[in-house]
């Protein structure tokens, strides 16, 4: 009778749990980015200093913009150690850096009003719609985006570089991970941002790029991330239309500055 009742309350548990998790889902929350694991050890964002949570709770962000702030911290968006020398530096702090992360951006962020406004599912904002009866699920915990990249290619001739910016699948990221692609912020110190804003992590490889060559070699050792804060998913969805939902979300969206102190 004691094995019996173990199994069966350790059932009812799971059952609990499992229900709990699959309605936070359906009700259209994402994971909190403050207890998102962050470390290898499992630790989460808020669980102890680092550079990300030191970002937030003092709100060290620019606006998603090529103007003079951004070139001001570039060399904390592009540190040497991954991209090499000033120079390589110089080539990709670009108007096409911001044009590259802010297309991938658009992109969810017209996928995150289909899904809030129940609207058919398509690959690109205002794109063809193969099924009207299929709605667009939840970005990167339904439908195409757990095993698709949002994804974007922007050649810089100017600069000769070339850009690949992309959200991963949450195949790829799961969401438990500050590294997958899309969290709510959650709780911190400071007044930087509503605990509900959004927050993307967005990878970016960037190439050496010629007319005669095209892509050659990668300047990035390898994939940088940046965090990439967005209006509410409800402040989001009241948008009259999708393009007025990406308007809204690009004007006020940040780009954290990670290890500025």
């Amino acid at each position: 009778m004691i094995k019996g009742f173990n199994y069966y309350f350790v059932a009812s548990l799971v059952a609990l749990f499992l229900s709990f998790s699959a309605s936070a889902y359906q009700s259209g929350n994402y994971p909190k980015f403050a207890t998102a694991k962050l470390f290898s050890s499992g630790e989460a964002v808020n669980a102890k200093r680092n550079v990300v949570a030191y970002a937030i709770e003092n709100g060290n962000a620019i606006d998603l913009k090529f103007n003079s702030q951004f070139i001001g911290a570039r060399r904390f968006l592009f540190p040497e150690n991954n991209f090499g020398s000033s120079y390589n530096i110089e080539k990709v702090a670009s108007q096409a850096f911001i044009t590259s992360v802010s297309e991938v951006t658009s992109k969810f962020i017209c996928a995150e009003y289909r899904f809030r406004n129940r609207l058919p599912s398509t690959e690109d904002c205002n794109g063809f719609v193969l099924d009207e009866n299929k709605r667009e699920g939840m970005p990167f915990v339904s439908g195409q985006f757990t095993s698709n990249r949002i994804e974007a290619n922007v050649d810089d001739r100017t600069n000769g570089v070339s850009f690949h910016t992309y959200l991963k699948s949450s195949k790829e990221a799961p969401l438990s991970s500050a590294f997958g692609s899309v969290h709510e912020l959650g709780t911190f110190f400071g007044g930087f941002a509503d605990r509900k804003s959004l927050i993307l992590s967005v990878n970016v490889d960037a190439y050496w790029w010629s007319k005669e060559t095209q892509r050659s070699g990668a300047i990035n050792a390898q994939p940088e991330v940046y965090f990439i804060v967005l209006p509410s998913s409800v402040e989001l969805s009241k948008a009259a239309n999708q393009m007025q939902a990406v308007k809204l979300g690009l004007e006020k969206a940040q780009i954290l500055i990670i290890g500025r102190r």
